[in-house]
């Protein structure tokens, strides 16, 4: 009975992290960052192949590390895509180089890569402390549930282990809106003008990370606006991206000649051939997957030796028969995929490969538009409604599932049941707090926009379903989660 009040006044105590003293919350906080970068480096075991390591090699990694190497080594921000020695200035903006360059200034390429990554899981660590510090303010949940889900979910320190930028970008929005919601909430004019200008410094930071979330520069200009009527707490905040990106810009158009105000990475298949571009409109709009480099989708089949080389190739099957229609088979596709390798064979004569470059494209942009004129609802619609059904599938890391017996068996079941809570419940929570608490919407508006816009964005309207892409709606939906449950336990007390 003893143990059962002692953990009972420690669930209490720990429901809140308001209830701390600064001792007790900065002690709290190691806790949380030391387990957390336990769990990377159970990830980067699994993973990485050249000893203990923070690090995880992952994605476009190498993309965000060469740019940011090539700074260092050459003063120059670029990329050599393929080793070809034509230099790419624009596909990547360098966010993750704020804090890659400083460090590698002192530290050689290993260290650096590491540190970074234990900064990141620090600076997440922060983030989330001070997340839930804004959060109890309009919501009643449990902290210490919600702590227990972002430490011990594993698809947090699988992004938190990489440089693919979704972990710092995550670190920035969420100071971001802390700050901003703290400027807004003080009278003090000097204090108000300083968490402006700090929260816009993450704005800036999270843009030239993750460049998709640059319309909440005006989603929050709207916001402080409304709460505050004055036009000077509009510029405050919006001062350090005016300044670091008008650097950015100015670089850009001497180095083109083009006004670039953020990167050339949107299209970037387009730039590569017709086919490439073809097959990627042919797997959206079909309602495929388009990742390459993961088992068992539809992207994957298309792969040359040369892409992905050790992920398998799936089998014909994998494409449902409502791909096949007006007269066009499975062998259509077969032979749109030879010849999209024809065209990257350098073996083979200039003309060879743009003839067959050109003949895939024709083939696979048959198939979209046989799919508008025979079946315009799935074309419209359809397509878009299975790319968000699998957007909200629980998404677990390959490096979890091929782990050893029995981590890899227990690791995966609690990564389904926490992606099934966190995605399902946190939309189902969300829908209900629309449905039930429409008149309070203006206060958690800043709790409800990053959710609906990240799906809005990508699975309906880019149709990408790369399930990476909804990790910086992650917190918000776990905390409408959470939202969820005070509300079912509160009506069942009431």
């Amino acid at each position: 009975m003893m143990i059962f009040n002692q953990i009972k006044n420690l669930v209490h105590k720990y429901g809140n992290i308001g209830n701390l003293s600064k001792k007790e919350l900065f002690l709290f906080g190691i806790i949380i960052f030391v387990t957390k970068l336990l769990m990377v480096l159970t990830i980067s075991y699994f993973d990485w192949s050249e000893g203990l390591s923070f690090y995880t090699n992952a994605g476009d990694d190498g993309q965000y590390i060469g740019y940011s190497e090539n700074l260092f080594q050459t003063g120059e921000y670029f990329y050599d895509f393929g080793n070809s020695g034509s230099k790419d200035y624009f596909f990547r903006m360098p966010g993750i180089t704020f804090l890659y360059l400083p460090l590698r200034f002192i530290f050689s390429q290993t260290v650096t890569i590491n540190l970074v990554v234990i900064l990141q899981v620090l600076l997440a660590t922060f983030a989330t402390l001070k997340f839930l510090e804004l959060a109890n303010k309009y919501f009643k949940v449990n902290n210490l549930l919600f702590l227990i889900f972002s430490v011990f979910y594993f698809y947090s320190a699988y992004l938190e282990s990489s440089l693919m930028t979704e972990s710092l970008g995550l670190s920035s929005l969420l100071l971001c809106i802390f700050y901003l919601d703290k400027a807004l909430c003080i009278q003090e004019l000097k204090a108000v003008k300083k968490y402006l200008i700090i929260g816009g410094l993450f704005l800036t930071w999270l843009i030239f990370l993750r460049p998709y979330m640059v319309p909440f520069i005006f989603v929050f200009l709207v916001y402080i606006f409304l709460k505050k009527r004055k036009f000077l707490y509009v510029l405050f905040f919006l001062f350090p991206f005016l300044i670091i990106d008008g650097f950015w810009v100015c670089r850009n158009y001497v180095i083109d000649n083009e006004l670039i105000v953020l990167q050339k990475g949107l299209n970037w298949q387009d730039k590569v051939s017709k086919s490439m571009s073809s097959k990627y409109n042919f797997l959206k709009n079909f309602g495929f997957k388009m990742v390459y480099f993961e088992e068992d989708n539809h992207a994957t089949w298309f792969n040359s030796e040369i892409e992905a080389p050790l992920v398998k190739i799936p089998p014909n099957s994998i494409f449902p028969e409502r791909t096949f229609i007006g007269g066009l088979t499975i062998d259509s596709l077969i032979k749109a995929r030879s010849l999209m390798h024809k065209a990257i064979d350098v073996r083979l004569d200039g003309k060879t490969r743009l003839d067959s470059d050109i003949e895939a494209a024709r083939i696979l942009d048959e198939f979209v538009l046989k799919l508008k004129e025979e079946y315009p609802f799935d074309y419209y619609i359809g397509n878009r409604i299975r790319i968000l059904l699998k957007f909200i599938e629980p998404n677990t890391p390959n490096v979890i599932i091929h782990g050893p017996y029995p981590f890899n068996i227990v690791s995966s079941k609690l990564e389904v049941i926490f992606g099934i809570l966190i995605k399902y419940g946190g939309l189902l929570s969300l829908m209900i707090l629309f449905l039930f608490n429409f008149r309070k919407q203006s206060k958690l508006f800043l709790f409800f926009s990053v959710p609906i816009y990240i799906f809005v964005l990508f699975p309906l309207t880019l149709q990408i379903n790369e399930v990476r892409y909804f990790y910086l709606a992650y917190p918000f939906l776990l905390l409408l989660l959470l939202h969820l449950f005070s509300f079912i336990k509160k009506r069942e007390n009431g």
